[in-house]
């Protein structure tokens, strides 16, 4: 079986920052292995840019060297393409929201790194990033939130769009670390659990597969027939064999899920 490169990119939330950045747990671990669980055989690898905004992560994508706010080296978004990713999730704006941009300028950064992607020929799912509670911050990352949904389910290149608040609910404060914008350890797990069925999809023989087909089908509802046209209903998965994975499909039962395009072929 062929193995898929997915490849996350974004600020610190993607790195997996807390404990005030002295330690680190990337939604990516759990997203492999949620993927693995789904049986699908993916390489998944991130790139999280601590303390960087979009724009300075677009004027980056190019470069060899990228260091980031806690001292960490990476290299630019472009050349991530270059080891030829099937799919990339992006996570970017949190940062920008901090430094006073507003909605639509944090849209045009965001939007930018995505089509450097799409470019390349290569597909994303938009992640809408979280922020503080407090005000201006709060209004002005709902309002790029709408504007970014917007954008994604009109890009057939974007193949789906996830609010990172709605999969991890704010109402549990075991997901989410005190500073209030960044997951704890078990947010980032929750993340990547929460992602793999949604990325899995995307995969040559995901149509086939009972488990993610079961999965879909619980989570999307209705909204799953574009995807999976000619299947059948399919009873619901037995907690006792899949209990991860149940888990998963009722906590985003009522989340926002937005597919763009058909699944992806190589």
């Amino acid at each position: 079986m062929a193995s898929y490169r997915i490849f996350c990119f974004g600020d610190s939330n993607t790195a997996g920052f807390y404990n005030g950045g002295q330690r680190f747990e990337p939604y990516a671990d759990a997203l492999g292995a949620a993927l693995q669980q789904l049986g699908t055989q993916c390489i998944v690898t991130h790139s999280g840019l601590n303390g960087l905004t979009a724009q300075e992560m677009f004027a980056k994508a190019h470069d060899p060297v990228v260091t980031d706010s806690c001292g960490h080296v990476h290299k630019g978004l472009v050349l991530h393409l270059g080891d030829h990713p099937d799919l990339v999730l992006i996570m970017a704006g949190t940062n920008d929201i901090a430094r006073g941009a507003g909605a639509e300028q944090i849209l045009e950064r965001v939007t930018s790194l995505h089509n450097a992607c799409h470019q390349h020929g290569v597909r994303t799912i938009a992640l809408a990033p979280p922020t503080v509670s407090r005000q201006p911050e709060r209004g002005v990352r709902d309002h790029f939130k709408h504007l970014l949904h917007a954008w994604a389910r009109g890009n057939p290149n974007v193949v789906a769009f996830l609010d990172v608040e709605e999969v991890v609910p704010r109402n549990n404060s075991g997901f989410w670390e005190s500073d209030g914008i960044h997951l704890a350890p078990a947010g980032s797990r929750e993340l990547g659990m929460k992602l793999a069925p949604v990325v899995a999809v995307q995969l040559p023989g995901a149509s086939n597969n009972f488990t993610i087909k079961s999965g879909l089908k619980q989570v999307m509802g209705s909204q799953a027939e574009p995807w999976l046209p000619h299947l059948a209903p399919v009873p619901p998965i037995s907690p006792p064999s899949m209990p991860s994975l149940a888990r998963w499909a009722s906590g985003l039962a009522c989340q926002t899920i937005t597919l763009n395009a058909t699944p992806h072929t190589r």
